[in-house]
Parts: C-alpha cells; structure tokens; sequence
C-alpha cells in the first residue's frame, strides 16, 4: 500500500491563476456528537457581517457547516469562540470588537501553508492552527471569524488539505467535546447564546454572503 508523504513548506502566497478571483468561499464545518440530541442554532459573524450556520450533510445531521467569503491571496485568519462579544467606539463609528473581561473565549490564529508530497506530484494547501490569547484588553484582531459558541465546547480543531488549483479554501472542521453531559450543557446555553446574538446581529449586517448547497457540499465530500 502506497503511502504520500507531504513536506510542510511554509507559509504561501495565492497562485497567479487564482488572482482573477476577488473572492472565494472559505468553508467550515462544525460537527456535533451524536450524543448531542438537537443541534442548536448557531450565529456566526466576519467583518461586519453575519454568516449562515447550516447542516450541509443530508447524511449526518450531526454537521454544519459556514461560509465566508475572502481573497485567494488571504493567508492569515482568527477564528473566535465565545459567548459575548461587545463594540468599542461610538454608536455610530464602532472601531473595533472586543470580549468582556469576565467573558471566556478560544482563540486560534490560522496560518496558511503549502505541503507537497516526497514526489513532487502534489501540492495542496493546509492551515497551521495555533491556540493564543488576545491582548490584555481582549480586543479582537481583524480578519477574525466570530462564533457565538462556548470555548468550553470546542474539543479541536482538525485542518483540511485542498488543491491548490481549487476554487474554494477550506476552513479547519471544528469538533465539539463528547464529554459526558455536553448534550445538557450546550441545550442550556442554547438560550443565552441566542439572546447574545441578538445584541451582536445589532452590530452587524447580513450582507451578501450567500451559502450555497453546492458550495457547502465540498466540505462534505473533501478528503
């Protein structure tokens, strides 16, 4: 049985051929435990706008999956879990986002890198993901995904190789705990998040990113 091994060769730079794209979908996947009985709904945000969060897999109900829309060139993102997120600035020049003091979060710097194969045959990007804290004021740093989800929840984040002729980039798929009695917890923050989004959704425009069933379905069939 033939076994590809790939080199991690640093961080990268879009390809020419992909440079007549402005935008393409960067797509995620959050899948639940089976233990967790109904998935909540989840609120998602980026750059001052709001994202679907949607099952995406008629075959597992336990998956959903989000969709931003970003440069090629892009190789750096964050990606926030948390259950408040507030403004700072003015009402009508907000100038940044940040996390209440006594407000937990999770926060993940994303690292675009490209690997290839010890044959040379195949090159394919990935994320580098790193766990880090955010400043002392907890103030978000641009170009970061929002998802209104308790840190305690996240048990991973598992990165996701794809082409790098592809038209699309995928985003890490994020794993939520099986600890025992997750299901109870996350039915009983339910409430509280959705009423945290509201309060963000104030802030935020739904814009026009639009998720479509075709694009979701990468995440799916992606190996």
């Amino acid at each position: 049985m033939k076994t590809n091994v790939f080199i991690i060769l640093g961080i990268i730079l879009a390809p020419t051929g992909l440079n007549a794209y402005k935008t393409i979908p960067f797509i995620g996947k959050i899948k639940f435990p089976q233990a967790v009985r109904t998935i909540p709904a989840l609120s998602g945000y980026y750059e001052g706008q709001r994202f679907a969060i949607n099952n995406c897999d008629s075959s597992n109900k336990q998956n959903v999956c989000f969709q931003i829309n970003e440069s090629p060139s892009c190789n750096t993102l964050g990606i926030v879990f948390t259950s408040k997120v507030i403004p700072t600035g003015t009402n009508k020049h907000i100038l940044a986002l940040k996390i209440p003091s006594k407000v937990d979060y999770a926060f993940y710097q994303l690292s675009k890198i490209s690997v290839i194969n010890d044959m040379g045959t195949d090159c394919r990007y990935c994320w580098k993901i790193e766990k880090q804290d955010l400043n002392n004021n907890k103030d978000l740093p641009k170009n970061t995904i929002i998802i209104l989800l308790n840190p305690e929840f996240i048990k991973s984040l598992h990165t996701k190789a794809w082409k790098t002729d592809d038209h699309f980039a995928c985003l890490p798929t994020i794993m939520i705990s099986q600890k025992k009695g997750i299901d109870k917890k996350i039915q009983k923050a339910a409430i509280s998040l959705k009423l945290a989004a509201m309060d963000v959704n104030a802030f935020h425009s739904v814009g026009n990113i639009k998720t479509k069933k075709d694009d979701l379905s990468i995440a799916t069939v992606q190996k």
